[in-house]
């Protein structure tokens, strides 16, 4: 079945659009739907690129490693149970990245042709594509993709064009005989999409896609910079200033543009003598007033004498031991 998987960009937006079976009119024994559904994701560009660069090999060899067994196991049995077994582990997979999702359908479609007794196209499959490689190449392609992100792409490490920048990049790897991205001829058509006219990429592959995305971020110019907390790479959409992506979310939800600031304040208060020295002394009052033996109005008249000295200190007014002298004699 033809499922008509569709890659494209559109208004700082990547679609990834594909049809679908409606199961409940599948017929087994002529392996025949009687219409199919659209379906569509979407994600800010490029997120959805550097989510993959920076996605993490381990799950993935171990899906696919898996799914490369059973599949050895229904060539040697025609064992129903393997079909299920294989599902699982592409739908997890494309659970783990959207993109894998072109796996999934793509094996889906050999295996509707398994279950209508055609085994032919499950060994030629299993023989060329060898399911069990997409985790080694797709470690390949990342090592060579972040080479591009820091040489091409990072907005901090020169002033020169992205078109200069990349020539620079393929001249560096020419010269050291170092891995090249290759990119390479794709399938695409200028077409008509739901959102509008777009250069739609037509992929045969996972790393169509890649490829694709990573030369729409050349093209544009891409503007990338290392996440002061998660040291990772982003695209600054709106402010040159930003430090912190919204891209990765720690195992609370939380990005690095949610904590980001606050850890490195932190961080920097923890080497801070006379902010360590100004809390000290405001915990002690602050106490007292629990104990009733400084009254409030005592205590917030202090704090204010005290932040006025603490800028006057930051500013470099009066010294950080002219104002350890005054918070004690205070």
């Amino acid at each position: 079945m033809d499922r008509e998987v569709k890659y494209y960009v559109l208004n700082d937006k990547a679609y990834l659009t594909w049809k679908e079976p409606e199961l409940r009119s599948y017929d087994p024994d002529k392996n025949i739907y009687t219409r199919t559904e659209q379906h569509e994701y979407s994600a800010p560009f490029p997120t959805d690129l550097l989510r993959f660069i920076y996605l993490e090999e381990a799950p993935v060899e171990k899906l696919v490693i898996h799914a490369d067994k059973v599949l050895r196991t229904l060539m040697q049995t025609n064992d129903l149970a393997c079909y299920g077994t294989v599902q699982s582990d592409l739908k997890r997979l494309r659970e783990l990245h959207p993109y894998f999702r072109i796996v999934e359908l793509e094996w889906q479609d050999i295996l509707d042709e398994v279950k209508a007794g055609d085994m032919h196209d499950l060994v030629d499959a299993y023989t060329k594509k060898r399911i069990s490689h997409i985790a080694a190449n797709m470690d390949h392609e990342q090592r060579i993709m972040k080479d591009i992100l820091y040489r091409v792409l990072d907005t901090d490490l020169s002033k020169k064009t992205t078109q200069e920048r990349m020539k620079d990049y393929v001249e560096y790897c020419n010269s050291r005989y170092e891995y090249l991205f290759e990119f390479k001829e794709l399938a695409t058509q200028f077409e008509q999409t739901p959102h509008g006219f777009a250069v739609v990429l037509h992929p045969k592959t996972v790393f169509d896609v890649v490829d694709f995305a990573l030369r729409l971020c050349i093209q544009r110019g891409e503007r990338m910079r290392v996440c002061k907390n998660c040291g990772r790479y982003f695209a600054i959409e709106k402010s040159l200033k930003a430090e912190y992506c919204a891209i990765f979310p720690d195992e609370k939800g939380r990005s690095c543009r949610d904590t980001g600031a606050i850890t490195a304040w932190t961080k920097k208060r923890e080497n801070d003598d006379v902010y360590k020295n100004f809390r000290r002394e405001y915990k002690k009052r602050f106490a007292r007033i629990k104990a009733k033996t400084l009254l409030p109005d005592e205590f917030y008249r202090w704090s204010e004498q005290a932040r006025q000295k603490k800028e006057q200190c930051d500013t470099g007014t009066i010294t950080p031991e002219e104002f350890a002298a005054w918070l004690a004699k205070s």
